[in-house]
């Protein structure tokens, strides 16, 4: 029998799956209609809302900003207590403009039932300014 960590592990295995194919429809089916992607506030002060926006976010969202063929996506480590999870994560690649990326992630989901409710990303926002626009802001 398989425990329900190893399920929430299991669905947030699928929702890797689906960001690294690109698969709107597939992170779409792992979502409330209603679930919340909290990103840094610095980077996106409010979050985005709705299972349409946030799967769009997560997979050609993305791909709006990153060169979709360089990205790697690295998990660190998911630990889950009851019907919260955290993934420790590392990303590299390249933007469109061929600028080197990598950053260190920490995302904490929250369940309903089989499906993530709400999202909390947490990032480097220093890391992401200077590959999209150089130096450190206000240099």
């Amino acid at each position: 029998m398989t425990s329900h960590a190893d399920h929430i592990r299991a669905i947030l295995e699928a929702l890797h799956r689906a960001r690294k194919n690109f698969d709107r429809a597939a992170a779409a089916a792992l979502l409330t209609d209603d679930v919340e992607h909290r990103m840094p506030e610095s980077f996106v002060p409010d979050p985005v809302v709705g299972r349409d926006a946030v799967a769009w976010g997560l997979t050609d969202g993305v791909a709006r900003y990153y060169d979709p063929t360089s990205l790697h996506r690295e998990i660190v480590r998911t630990t889950v207590e009851n019907d919260v999870a955290v993934v420790e994560q590392r990303m590299h690649g390249r933007t469109h403009n061929g600028t080197s990326f990598h950053n260190s992630y920490v995302w904490v989901y929250e369940f309903h039932g089989d499906l993530i409710h709400r999202m909390t990303e947490h990032a480097d926002t220093l890391l992401a300014h200077r590959a999209f626009h150089g130096a450190h802001p206000g240099q």
